[in-house]
């Protein structure tokens, strides 16, 4: 997105308005740490979705931020923040687990507290950057009540998110459970529409797919989802001629 670029329907719209002037300023104060510090963060999971105009709905949303290494987090921790943002550890110290890692905190510059959550996960921070940089850094400037709002963000590629998604396991199982409010089968819908019928997506989606050597479970997965759609309420996504020979190359 370029600077000066107006979307039609601002993605903060499915914000709750209370909200609002507490996620744009926390998202200018990331900005400025990007901008200081480079590649030390990307945001990823379902706001980057909103950001990008995937998701078009209202919920509580909060951020993920993805880091490369426990030492990245570090400094990320220890860089000084603006003196009007609020940051709270709701853990005393990061939740090791067997394939993520996290330490939750809450931000608030002004009105209700916003979850971030600090994430590592092995490999994943080179999968996401392994794309051209202008790919992958978000630029918009926003203005919401007179006040205009500078962003230049580091965000999940759409076609990373969809691989991500297909690849995980509350994927399978949301599937197999035939439960049309599932979160991940959801976004898989929503990238699909907004995406699906975009030659240049597939190519990135086969490409970042054969990245992680999983080309045949991100078809596997994908074919599933076709498969199960009128049983899990995604009826209306058409898997037309053209949509089937792309996901067939995969």
């Amino acid at each position: 997105m370029d600077e000066d670029q107006v979307a039609e329907t601002p993605w903060y719209e499915h914000v709750i308005p209370r909200g609002r002037h507490n996620l744009l300023n926390i998202l200018v104060e990331l900005s400025r740490l990007f901008e200081q510090k480079g590649e030390s963060f990307i945001i990823i999971g379902a706001f980057s979705l909103l950001i990008r105009g995937v998701l078009t709905y209202t919920v509580l949303w909060d951020l993920d931020l993805l880091l490369k290494d426990k030492e990245s987090m570090d400094k990320f921790i220890e860089a000084p923040k603006s003196p009007e943002v609020e940051i709270e550890h709701l853990d005393e110290k990061l939740m090791v687990g067997k394939t993520i890692s996290s330490l939750h905190t809450a931000w608030r510059f002004t009105g209700n507290w916003l979850s971030v959550d600090y994430i590592l996960l092995p490999g994943d921070f080179d999968f996401y950057r392994a794309n051209p940089e202008e790919e992958i850094t978000l630029k918009s400037k926003v203005t919401f009540e007179e006040k205009s709002y500078r962003l230049n963000l580091p965000v999940a590629a759409p076609w990373d998110m969809i691989v991500k998604k297909l690849l995980s396991p509350r994927f399978e199982r949301e599937l197999e459970s035939r439960d049309s409010l599932s979160v991940d089968v959801r976004h898989v819908f929503h990238l699909l529409s907004k995406y699906g019928d975009a030659p240049a997506f597939w190519e990135r989606v086969a490409k970042k797919a054969a990245y992680l050597k999983q080309s045949h479970q991100v078809k596997g997965n994908l074919l599933r989802f076709f498969s199960l759609k009128d049983e899990i309420g995604y009826g209306q996504m058409n898997l037309d001629e053209n949509l089937a020979g792309m996901v067939s190359a995969l």
